[in-house]
């Protein structure tokens, strides 16, 4: 059971730092050479801090 959740809120993780990266360098704000792989380092490090940031900034990015 627990497993199952952990492996739920990584999967979510995941797909919300590729939005953001994706979003990012929509906006120029950054260039990534492959935006997948550098999500899946970047959500792997640090899964559990970094969830609500990435939440939040995927959020404010859909409005500029």
């Amino acid at each position: 059971m627990a497993a199952r959740i952990v492996a739920e809120e990584t999967e979510r993780m995941i797909i919300a730092t590729k939005q953001l990266f994706y979003a990012m360098v929509i906006h120029k704000l950054l260039h990534f050479e492959n935006a997948d792989m550098s999500a899946v380092s970047f959500a792997m490090t640090s899964r559990q801090g970094r969830m609500k940031k990435v939440l939040y900034a995927r959020q404010r990015l859909m409005f500029v």
